[in-house]
């Protein structure tokens, strides 16, 4: 049961998509799946609404194209490398339009920043109103802000933009590193500044992961670099993959190889900004140091 704001006041409507009677006031738009509104208990809201029907002609179409790239795969006509496209578009969009598993998902955001201290006050998910909503309505709380993007506005609420954009590809970053899962929809509409200058993360219909072992290769690499770690930075690199599993005696090889590629780009940048500093162009690198650098490239492709 929804209340509307009518022109003869309130008057009650009742929807067909199990929506809890908790609304009053909400401005529905023709054709809009996405609407405001107030709770009874006063906390402004918005309303993701799904239309009827939407989820199973949506599979029944998705089903039907995986079956057309199966067949057509069974027939030679194509590789199974198109039956595997498909079918992660089939999970992906399925996913995408899966009420339940989004307020999940914001909710689990929302406990990964809670694990971040630094965060707190800074960055920001909406809350999950779980009693009213349902399989095709989600109920969250309504943020007020502007697109990151959209710098004079953002400069209202934020003296520095730059800020703003730092702290939210820190808190991406973070949550690629890790989080199970981070948001992979990141665009405009879907980070904000508000107006109280926090930044915040909405619409958790598209996510991406990537294996534990790689995002831990990943927080070794950042460690390791910064440092001159080149065995660390060596290591890091075989687990994300890049390499093969290497003994040993190979590991160290390997890291020997990255700390000679490493010194000959320093060599060679030193050498750069010591000749524009001199008045010279800019361009001119020793081709001792130039074929040095390619070896030793090579050498690390090798490995």
């Amino acid at each position: 049961l929804i209340r509307l704001a009518g022109a003869s006041g309130r008057r009650p409507v009742r929807g067909k998509a199990g929506i809890p009677s908790t609304f009053r006031r909400p401005s529905l738009l023709p054709r809009l799946q996405v609407h405001a509104a107030r709770l009874l208990s006063g906390e402004d809201v918005v309303l993701k609404v799904q239309k009827k029907g939407v989820q199973g002609s949506l599979k029944a179409d998705l089903d039907l194209l995986y079956a057309n790239a199966r067949v057509l795969q069974l027939l030679g006509v194509v590789t199974a490398e198109l039956s595997d496209v498909v079918a992660t578009l089939r999970s992906a969009i399925l996913e995408e339009i899966d009420f339940v598993l989004e307020a999940q998902r914001t909710e689990q955001f929302a406990e990964f920043l809670a694990r971040s201290p630094e965060l707190d006050g800074v960055v920001t998910v909406p809350k999950v109103y779980r009693a009213a909503s349902a399989s095709r309505l989600l109920t969250l709380e309504r943020l007020y802000g502007v697109p990151l993007i959209d710098l004079e506005s953002v400069r209202k609420y934020q003296p520095q933009p730059e800020l703003a954009l730092i702290v939210a590809l820190n808190t991406w970053v973070s949550s690629v590193l890790t989080n199970e899962w981070f948001h992979a929809d990141v665009h405009a509409g879907n980070l904000l500044v508000l107006t109280d200058g926090r930044v915040a993360f909405i619409d958790f219909g598209i996510v991406g992961a990537i294996p534990a072992a790689t995002a831990e290769g990943m927080l070794d690499f950042v460690r390791s670099f910064p440092a001159g770690d080149m065995a660390g930075v060596g290591r890091a690199l075989e687990k994300m993959g890049f390499t093969k599993e290497l003994s040993e005696e190979q590991s160290a090889a390997f890291a020997k190889d990255i700390g000679e590629v490493i010194a000959s780009i320093d060599s060679m940048t030193a050498d750069i900004a010591t000749t524009a500093s001199a008045g010279a162009a800019a361009s001119a690198i020793d081709e001792t140091q130039l074929n040095r650098a390619v070896a030793a490239v090579a050498r690390v492709a090798e490995g």
